[in-house]
């Protein structure tokens, strides 16, 4: 009974992280609305690495170029392959969390190539430890159709002893305001007009029957009475 429970123990664990495990440098459909984890990138360097401490993971472990002691690290940066099926402008944010006793950092948004750097944006310690997360928005960027390679990357100037642990990247397209064409209300000019077939009377304001129909239902009345008049003649 023991082997069989710990057979289905590992089987579930096993089936979970098939699941739950995307593999790294996985295309992701950039469609309006996207959000790039950290499993989902590829990373490049030597400091820098997935760290899978909580779920979702983060990027951790992550050091820039310079150190405040004064050693160089070489550049280290997480990129991913996407495929834009909406192109247009887009903002990009992060999902950090950063401890305050590490310096400012410029994090580096990149396109197709590393030194194709389109943004660049300081980000500061968000609390007194490295599990307080926040948003920070690193500017907007131009997404073509197609296939690409999105980077983030640490500002070679920058010194610090870490850079952050990102949990996520997010691409929010910019809607452009929609345009409505302007109303046009005329003035008022004073007596309302009547509607066609009903004339106005006196006082400007729409009438009831008009003259010819009321004549009409006078004639009628009277030919009505004629003719019980010779009527009763008759049978007298």
């Amino acid at each position: 009974m023991r082997k069989k429970l710990l057979a289905l123990a590992l089987a579930f664990t096993l089936s979970f992280l098939a699941v739950s495990t995307i593999a790294a440098g996985e295309i992701v459909r950039v469609d309006g609305d996207t959000q790039l984890n950290a499993e989902h990138a590829e990373l490049h360097g030597e400091y820098i690495e997935i760290e899978w401490v909580n779920y979702p993971p983060n990027i951790g472990r992550w050091r820039p170029a310079n150190r405040p002691t004064g050693e160089y690290h070489g550049d280290s940066y997480a990129l991913w392959n996407i495929n834009v099926t909406v192109p247009g402008t887009y903002t990009v944010y992060i999902y950090f969390a950063k401890h305050t006793n590490s310096y400012p950092v410029n994090l580096e948004v990149a396109l197709g190539d590393r030194n194709n750097v389109l943004t660049s944006t300081e980000i500061e310690g968000v609390a007194d430890n490295w599990t307080d997360h926040a948003h920070a928005n690193l500017g907007t960027i131009e997404l073509a159709e197609g296939a690409n390679t999105l980077i983030l990357a640490v500002d070679p100037e920058s010194v610090s002893s870490w850079v952050a642990n990102v949990k996520y990247v997010r691409l929010a397209l910019v809607l452009e305001p929609v345009q409505y064409a302007p109303i046009n209300v005329p003035e008022a000019t004073g007596a309302t007009p009547a509607p066609a077939n009903q004339p106005e009377n006196d006082d400007g304001e729409s009438g009831g029957l008009s003259t010819v129909v009321i004549i009409a239902i006078i004639a009628g009345g009277v030919v009505a009475v004629a003719i019980i008049a010779v009527l009763v003649l008759k049978k007298k």
